[in-house]
């Protein structure tokens, strides 16, 4: 698996005209966000994304124990 980008990473925040944020994931709007922080601290080489999401906009699953495992590896944004 190829290791995303900010250029190919599904995950993409887009800020607005009047100043708020909209999370979208694959080019879908993400529902029930409520609060989106972006943060990036002068000793990090890389910002922090932080996203609130009300509960009528998720839900929470068990996964079986035998389900398949893909991992999105962080990148550091040079």
């Amino acid at each position: 698996m190829a290791k995303p980008s900010p250029d190919t990473t599904p995950l993409v925040f887009r800020q607005r005209q009047d100043g708020s944020m909209r999370a979208y994931f694959n080019g879908v709007p993400i529902p029930g966000v409520t609060d989106l922080t972006i943060n990036q601290r002068s000793e990090d080489r890389y910002a922090r994304a932080t996203i609130e999401v009300i509960g009528l906009g998720f839900r929470v699953e068990l996964e079986p124990d035998d389900a398949p495992h893909r991992v999105i590896e962080e990148v550091v944004a040079e």
